[in-house]
């Protein structure tokens, strides 16, 4: 029985295609490196998971089930140790919601720089998932509207606002940079990856002081407003990029000032 070690967690996770789950199962395995990989260890390892979040304990599980079957593979460890141990629950997951009227107000507020107003605009003006933010580039925003690639063939119009235009532009004329160049960059030509994008997101969210929301709340706020200004379904659907209304129903989530007057609307 020998004690794990980063070459152990190297080996274990550089086999990974998706670069984005080799730094998550890296991540996940740190916790273990320097212990050997006995039932008891493992199971304190794993009872502190209690205040993770569903998710986040069904990857690291997998990740570990990944480990153990390498030290097993090479006589290292007892391959049936995860089935002697208990898994902690973790904490459902957090109910994807819109921001409220004065919630979307404080989140603008808390903008301060160009990339941060327009990261802001693209998310809750346009419903883009962040994760196709750093694929856009300046000319994109300087028409009435703009392609852009989703999964397969699929592809959704993208209408820019008054303010999108604004702030490209003015990173334009600030930053020096070719209308061919990608908006968010660290100073090359490279796009950022998503985690960047993310970090902006939660700064931001800490600065306005409002909690439990991640960057897809952005879309669930832009569906919520086109629905509350009374724009058919069909269309809302289009704008978010759906193959069905089903889906785009899941995006609504009506507030009190709505269901409100929906009742006034049957009553005397």
């Amino acid at each position: 029985m020998t004690t794990v070690s980063q070459q152990d967690v190297d080996k274990v996770v550089n086999f990974l295609y998706n670069t984005h789950t080799r730094a998550t199962y890296r991540s996940a395995l740190a916790e273990f490196i320097g212990i050997e990989l006995t039932t008891i260890n493992v199971q304190k390892a794993v009872a502190n998971w209690g205040d993770l979040s569903r998710s986040t304990i069904t990857v690291r599980m997998a990740a570990l089930k990944r480990l153990v079957k390498y030290k097993s593979s090479v006589g290292e460890c007892d391959d049936g140790i995860l089935d002697k141990i208990t898994v902690p629950v973790g904490k459902p997951p957090s109910k994807r919601r819109a921001l409220s009227e004065d919630e979307l107000r404080m989140f603008v507020g808390a903008a301060r720089t160009n990339e941060e107003h327009l990261m802001v605009a693209l998310l809750f003006d346009a419903g883009l998932r962040a994760g196709f933010i750093p694929k856009i580039r300046y000319k994109d925003l300087l028409g009435e509207s703009f392609e852009l690639s989703m999964k397969g063939d699929k592809t959704v119009e993208v209408f820019v606002t008054k303010k999108m235009r604004f702030f490209a532009r003015r990173m334009v004329a600030f930053d020096l940079v070719s209308e061919d160049d990608y908006i968010f960059t660290f100073g090359g030509k490279e796009p950022v990856p998503y985690k960047y994008i993310l970090r902006m997101f939660r700064r931001l969210a800490k600065a306005a002081g409002i909690e439990n929301i991640t960057p897809h709340s952005g879309r669930h706020t832009f569906a919520n407003r086109l629905s509350e200004a009374d724009v058919p379904l069909p269309v809302i659907s289009e704008l978010m990029g759906h193959s069905s209304v089903q889906t785009t129903m899941i995006y609504i989530h009506p507030g009190k000032a709505a269901k409100k007057e929906a009742i006034q609307k049957i009553t005397t």
